[in-house]
């Protein structure tokens, strides 16, 4: 892996556990309910569906929480 890739998985795992902390809930099942229209469209909802596309899309492995 490169430092490139590496640098942004670090990234994203660090945006993806702030936004797990503050809503107290795994992106998973953020990510399900979010696309089940469950949870409101707002920025913060939106910009963290995002970060769970792109972490899927840059083939970032999550580790189960701790």
């Amino acid at each position: 892996m490169t430092k490139r890739v590496q640098l942004t998985h670090e990234y994203l795992e660090r945006q993806l556990r702030e936004f797990e902390k503050r809503y107290q809930m795994d992106s998973a099942q953020f990510y399900e309910k979010f696309n089940r229209s469950e949870l409101p469209d707002t920025h913060e909802m939106v910009e963290w569906a995002s970060y769970c596309d792109m972490a899927a899309k840059a083939g970032l492995k999550r580790k189960a929480p701790a």
